[in-house]
């Protein structure tokens, strides 16, 4: 399934797999669509919000996001331990 999208007036597509949908709010997809959008032009710097419409997601419009960056663009995993 794809995500069309546009970002700051920016026409986009997300290729997602259908079942995301069933466990993702409007606002999560919003702010994948987001993190895509911008990793897409790491030239780049993001202003302090980007609008995001999510145009058709499954035949449907979600509306418009403010989508709100508040610190660089960084990503950190740290691996979780088991519970005993």
């Amino acid at each position: 399934m794809n995500i069309h999208y546009t970002a700051n007036g920016v026409n986009g597509t997300l290729p997602i797999a259908s079942a995301y949908l069933l466990y993702a709010t409007a606002e999560d997809m919003a702010e994948l669509v987001t993190i895509t959008h911008w990793q897409a032009q790491p030239h780049e710097i993001p202003p302090e919000v980007t609008v995001i419409h999510l145009r058709n997601v499954d035949g449907v419009d979600l509306g418009k996001f403010d989508v709100r960056h508040k610190m660089h663009r960084v990503y950190t995993a740290t691996a979780q331990n088991a519970a005993g």
